[in-house]
């Protein structure tokens, strides 16, 4: 496991390591809000420096809303195109700030405090949350609109169906710890296929389809539904 951060920056705070005890202590010590979320360019950097140096079965486990608001080297289209070369699977873990989304909303209003309801299994449970809201001439702060969110939503969808991954929601501790265990599970249960084309040329960035289907019934395939060939030169 190697541990990444992004906020303002994008920061690798371990090597590959199987060290547990390290990943929860850098955690605790290290990962902290910021004000900014360069999303885009923490998954660039995970697949161009630091996957590719990995060798065997692979996965990313994103955690996020899915929201960007200032990356720099890489963009929505461009990390989508990455995922297509990608030989690992992508697990969103899509957490719920839309109470910060209506908050930011009145931008210059001070202090502003939400309060949610959800209902559940157990019955309902009230939570209430206070942001300060910095002035920004009475405009929306960057990322909170609705169309950012949207936008964020098809995002971390797309990560995950391109991979061959699946995404989790995670709108509570409860359902973050669920969620982890699912994708814990699964990653056990994986299996690798290969195969030669009938076509011996491909033309780079040439995209081919994959469909996977199983003769068991009863039986659900997840699978990513194609692939990007790149050159050997760039996959350096």
């Amino acid at each position: 496991m190697l541990l990444v951060t992004f906020n303002s920056e994008v920061l690798l705070l371990t090597d590959p390591t199987n060290d547990l005890a390290l990943i929860a202590e850098t955690i605790e010590e290290f990962v902290h809000s910021g004000t900014a979320t360069r999303l885009y360019d923490a998954v660039n950097l995970t697949i161009a420096e630091r996957l590719n140096r990995i060798k065997g079965r692979k996965a990313i486990v994103l955690f996020t809303d899915g929201v960007d608001t200032a990356s720099q080297q890489a963009s929505y289209q461009s990390t989508l195109e990455q995922v297509e070369e990608l030989d690992a699977l992508i697990y969103p873990v899509q957490y719920d700030t839309t109470d910060y989304m209506r908050a930011m909303q009145g931008s210059g209003q001070g202090t502003v405090t939400t309060t949610t309801t959800r209902r559940g299994i157990f019955g309902s449970t009230t939570s209430t949350q206070t942001y300060s809201a910095p002035a920004n001439n009475g405009a929306p702060m960057p990322g909170t609109t609705k169309e950012d969110y949207d936008r964020a939503n098809a995002y971390l969808h797309a990560l995950a169906d391109k991979s061959g991954g699946r995404l989790y929601p995670a709108k509570d501790t409860r359902q973050l710890a669920d969620s982890f265990t699912r994708i814990a599970e699964e990653l056990r249960r994986q299996y690798t296929l290969g195969y030669y084309p009938k076509t011996a040329s491909i033309a780079d960035g040439e995209r081919r389809a994959i469909r996977v289907r199983v003769r068991q019934p009863n039986l659900a395939v997840k699978a990513r539904n194609g692939y990007v060939r790149s050159s050997p030169s760039q996959n350096k």
